[in-house]
């Protein structure tokens, strides 16, 4: 059923199984750069967020791009979203460790707000835990200073504070 992540297969999948629409609780933090909002470096420097709708754009986009550099499509327009990708001076994509840790991140955050959002949904009772391969596999680093990170240090048992 889903063959491409993007939001609107993600959202037929759930809306299929659960009749319920993961959108209103997507609230993506990620890092970005001066140059990504108009003009600077290159450097990581600030965050920006993406919520609802825009969260939904954001994940689209970032999927678009995958597929760009997957299939080597060179008509691949970049994306109008801070976060994914920075263009050079002479208009190509070039792809930073920041965007590297944005898409992972906002994969982690898909899932912590999405299970969560499914669980209120199905009024699912009980605690999600945190456990040492979440740590392992530096999902603190990932989630830190981000609504699915607060959420997941307010209400997860065993959780560290992000």
């Amino acid at each position: 059923m889903v063959q491409t992540p993007s939001p609107y297969n993600l959202r037929k999948l759930y809306w299929t199984f659960f009749r319920y629409d993961p959108t209103s609780d997507w609230d993506w933090a990620v890092e970005v750069a001066p140059s990504e909002l108009g003009q600077g470096s290159t450097w990581r420097v600030g965050a920006t967020t993406y919520q609802g709708p825009d969260a939904s754009s954001f994940l689209d986009a970032m999927v678009k791009v995958r597929h760009g550099f997957a299939h080597q499509d060179k008509a691949q327009k970049p994306p109008a979203y801070a976060g994914i990708v920075t263009l050079t001076p002479t208009g190509r994509i070039a792809i930073h460790s920041h965007h590297a840790t944005n898409a992972l991140s906002v994969l982690l955050q898909f899932a912590v707000l999405t299970t969560s959002g499914l669980a209120d949904r199905l009024s699912i009772t009980g605690q999600f835990r945190w456990s040492t391969k979440m740590a392992a596999a530096n999902w603190e680093r990932l989630l830190k200073n981000t609504p699915a990170g607060a959420l997941t240090a307010k209400s997860w048992k065993n959780a560290p504070q992000l």
